[in-house]
């Protein structure tokens, strides 16, 4: 399948927004680090003083994702990963220079008539893809500019998310809070490591018989997930909040199912939680599966759910639904500001059409 590059001239690297990150992520370390100290040899022994240890953790979470647009680790190593990079210039050959797979730290910006309608911010919430999302900031002539923050839930699956009610909790009150600034739009991306470690796992050691009861079980925390969180936040004014279709499979190759044993699995999670199961061809058969199955429950029952289907075709592999290395520099995570871009209006626009 030919990758369309049609589009690329329109996202450009902001730069003054990429030296604000970058400066932000040191003004945070400092202050972080600042804190942990003072923390240490002055307020160890205080209970009362740990409550305000965990508020000042909470609130620097929200201005984290204020100053720097993620509360992901990654963009508050921004300054960590840019000197990586032009330290990677200074120290190798040309050649070497040109095969090192960089880990990116740009953020972008590209124009667009966008229908947002009032909406003043966006917020992605789930794994560390939304960490790469909202690294795009798009103008639009006469609404002013919407740049996507990422609200990190940690390496979460959609079946872990289901059933982890103190994360939820602590969910709602983060977008509770949120909301009362500004009107919010929210979409969750969550399911990549249910399908990368999650089916392959059950599978392996026998806690599932078919991959289709893996992802009967997967739908069922979609269920639950729309018909308890997302329902409760939509009543409380928070909103609205819709699910994005879950991203191209990793293209690395995980462990054979075919010979894995209940005990090798076993000691892979032990040695790995994140061991990837299955061939990436397998993984993205299953990908699209859970993506079908979603997306046609959510038509059933009148959920808003993001099919971004089409706009991942441009970044995956031709030969099945897993992301195509040349779009990737660690074979899991999107490495395409055009992806961003086309992600953030498909999720805007699907929800007013």
């Amino acid at each position: 399948m030919a990758i369309k590059i049609h589009f690329k001239k329109e996202v450009s690297i902001d730069l003054a927004l990429t030296i604000k990150v970058i400066l932000f992520s040191i003004i945070y370390k400092f202050t972080t680090w600042t804190y942990n100290l003072l923390l240490f040899s002055l307020l160890k022994r205080s209970k009362s003083k740990e409550g305000s240890s965990t508020n000042y953790k909470e609130g620097m979470q929200i201005l984290k994702m204020y100053l720097l647009g993620s509360t992901h680790p990654r963009r508050s190593n921004f300054s960590y990963i840019a000197l990586n990079n032009i330290s990677n210039c200074v120290n190798f050959s040309k050649s070497e220079r040109s095969s090192l797979r960089k880990e990116p730290f740009w953020i972008y910006k590209s124009d667009y008539a966008l229908r947002s309608k009032g909406i003043k911010e966006f917020i992605y919430c789930g794994d560390s893809h939304v960490e790469f999302l909202s690294r795009v900031k798009i103008n639009s002539k006469g609404q002013g500019s919407i740049h996507p923050k990422a609200l990190w839930l940690g390496p979460k699956t959609l079946v872990g998310f289901s059933t982890d009610k103190k994360q939820q909790d602590w969910l709602k009150e983060k977008l509770n809070r949120l909301s009362k600034e500004k009107h919010i739009m929210i979409v969750m991306c969550l399911g990549h490591i249910d399908i990368r470690t999650t089916l392959g796992f059950l599978l392996s050691i026998n806690s599932i018989s078919s991959i289709d009861e893996g992802i009967e079980l997967i739908l069922r925390s979609y269920i639950s997930i729309n018909e308890g969180i997302f329902n409760y936040l939509e009543k409380s004014g928070v909103g609205p909040i819709g699910h994005l279709s879950i991203p191209p499979a990793s293209a690395e190759m995980g462990i054979n199912l075919s010979n894995c044993t209940k005990e090798s699995a076993l000691e892979h999670q032990r040695n790995d939680p994140y061991t990837i199961f299955g061939s990436n061809q397998e993984r993205a058969r299953w990908t699209s599966m859970v993506n079908q199955a979603i997306s046609e429950t959510a038509q059933k029952r009148g959920w808003w759910f993001v099919d971004n289907t089409e706009n991942y075709k441009e970044i995956q592999d031709p030969n099945g639904y897993f992301i195509d290395k040349r779009f990737s520099f660690d074979l899991h995570h999107i490495n395409s500001p055009e992806t961003y871009k086309y992600t953030l209006i498909k999720s805007i626009n699907s929800y007013y059409l």
